[in-house]
């Protein structure tokens, strides 16, 4: 019976338009029928890979776990959720709302989350290579130890953001407001750091071999103790 009850709910979920699938997922997840919730789960979170939720309203809910990858989350209000270890894998999240949602250990790799509003929220252990979030807004953001290589972080406000110990190798900074930011131990390795504004950012003991950076830019650091800087030799 749960097998077919199952089937169903897909079946429906799939001909609703993204706002009411939201409202079906949030009413879903208040009857404690969403893995790994509770043993008699109804949806597995497999389930939700490809979905389309674009522009939809999803506020408050524990997801942890739940597959998204290649889903449409274009624009979607996504606030305060609890997103920890999820798969969104290629998942569509361009000029969504995720304040003060929690993706800590979460896998986005080659996530799109251009334009995005991402204040406060954690990322902390985050697997986001090669992800696109040029624009995005990422103010006190938590990337502590964040797997970051290659990511597109052109023009995004880390204002405050904590990226210590993250692994920013070959990531596109250019233009990045990176003002008061933890950097201390990150590996800024091969970075574009073109225009960015690194005023008062912490880059102790950080790694900027081979990064893109200007001396003007870095004058205006709060630290670099003990950082490698662009030709391999170690500050004071």
């Amino acid at each position: 019976m749960r097998g077919l009850a199952r089937i169903r709910t897909l079946t429906a979920l799939r001909r609703l338009d993204p706002a009411r699938r939201a409202i079906v997922i949030g009413f879903l997840h208040d009857a404690k029928l969403l893995a790994p919730l509770s043993r008699g789960f109804l949806l597995k979170p497999e389930d939700f890979a490809g979905i389309n939720l674009q522009g939809a309203t999803l506020y408050r809910l524990d997801l942890k776990e739940i597959n998204l990858s290649l889903a449409n989350l274009r624009g979607a209000i996504l606030m305060e959720l609890n997103l920890q270890s999820a798969i969104l894998v290629q998942c569509d999240m361009s000029h969504a709302n995720l304040r003060f949602s929690q993706l800590d250990n979460a896998f986005l790799a080659n996530a799109n989350l251009t334009r995005a509003s991402m204040l406060r929220v954690n990322l902390s252990g985050a697997t986001m290579t090669d992800v696109d979030a040029s624009g995005a807004f990422m103010f006190a953001a938590n990337l502590g130890g964040a797997k970051l290589s290659g990511a597109i972080l052109k023009d995004t406000d880390l204002t405050q953001a904590n990226l210590a110990g993250a692994d920013l190798y070959g990531a596109n900074l250019s233009g990045a407001k990176l003002i008061e930011t933890n950097l201390t131990k990150a590996d800024l390795s091969s970075a574009d750091l073109t225009s960015a504004n690194l005023a008062n950012a912490d880059l102790a003991e950080a790694n900027l071999a081979g990064a893109k950076v200007t001396p003007e830019q870095l004058a205006h650091v709060r630290s670099l103790r003990g950082a490698t800087l662009q030709d391999g030799s170690l500050h004071d």
